[in-house]
């Protein structure tokens, strides 16, 4: 009889932590993967005036630049308003028309030119996750 119990002890101590394991496995599996960050070709075509992103290539968090229209030159003086500020690295015109980059709020300092149309996969040392400042030229559709 007490070897039985002595058992069915070892069976509980080790039951306990095989649960444990088999719960987390399967919470795991049930929330399933992060969601993939959008690469710079999601970008294309979108409805909005650009993209960028924190990481190189079009990886890391994402800021699509909604179309607001009106056919004027527009501009974000103070990327840390939307949480932007020295975090950009890769970026997406999707305009006819440059885009300016400035690494001082205001639109001051020196400044990088994207070309309308094109992109650039990782910033070089002198402006990457040093950009504070955007103008861009919004159209009515793009």
């Amino acid at each position: 009889m007490k070897c039985r119990q002595i058992r069915q002890g070892s069976k509980r101590r080790w039951l306990g932590p095989t649960l444990v394991t088999i719960g987390i496995t399967l919470a795991s599996a049930i929330a399933g993967a992060p969601p993939a960050h959008a690469a710079i070709s999601d970008c294309y075509n979108k409805p909005a005036y650009g993209c960028w992103w924190s990481g190189a290539n079009g990886t890391g968090d994402r800021y699509q630049i909604p179309i607001t229209g009106g056919n004027k030159w527009c501009s974000i003086n103070d990327l840390g308003t939307i949480g932007w500020n020295d975090r950009i690295t890769s970026i997406y015109n999707n305009t006819r028309h440059d885009m300016y980059f400035f690494i001082r709020g205001g639109r001051v300092g020196d400044y990088y030119t994207l070309k309308g149309g094109h992109s650039v996969s990782d910033l070089n040392s002198t402006f990457d996750n040093k950009i504070s400042s955007v103008v861009w030229y919004c159209e009515s559709s793009v």
